[in-house]
């Protein structure tokens, strides 16, 4: 039994921890109905994700970079610390009974647009009253179909990376 607790934090051994987790969910029967073993881990998986946006990221959400010096491009979102900082800062702020602004000072490269995404991402699945608006200095960095430096492609592209049972209808 795979341990839900401990995802390692590098990529490649993340990689395949997703792997063994996603076959455990995904094993069905010969008449295509998932087992109850595969159904019993999905519930598990759905309820940590909902509960643990770290487990979210970590264990289901991907991120790409096409730079060839960045190879693969898809690769398993594996935060890091001041990741991990302003996802809480970002959970802290919703959390505010006024829903104060804030302002998020960034280097580039840091993934301050996949970890936001993915935080909206991971309140539209599990936050009914959720609403969320993306901006750019360009309307093009918004929403252009198939480019992968805009925000909507990021969105779109996250919810294609969660698996199937997982994917709202």
């Amino acid at each position: 039994m795979i341990d839900l607790d401990n995802y390692p934090s590098n990529h490649d051994d993340n990689a395949l921890y997703r792997a063994e987790l996603m076959q455990m969910c995904d094993e069905k029967r010969n008449t295509g109905q998932y087992t109850d073993e595969a159904l019993k881990m999905q519930r598990e998986v759905v309820i940590r994700a909902e509960s643990d946006r770290f487990f979210f990221f970590n264990v289901l959400l991907w991120t790409y970079d096409p730079r060839p010096n960045h190879y693969p491009a898809d690769k398993p979102f594996c935060t890091f610390p001041r990741q991990d900082d302003y996802l809480r800062w970002l959970e802290m702020m919703y959390r505010k009974p006024m829903n104060e602004s804030g302002f998020a000072d960034k280097s580039r490269d840091v993934g301050c647009s996949y970890v936001s995404i993915g935080w909206g991402v991971h309140h539209w699945l599990f936050d009914e009253s959720f609403n969320m608006h993306l901006g750019s200095r360009k309307e093009d960095l918004v929403d252009k179909r198939g480019d992968p430096d805009c925000l909507f492609f990021k969105v779109e592209y996250m919810l294609k990376g969660l698996p199937t049972w997982m994917r709202p209808e």
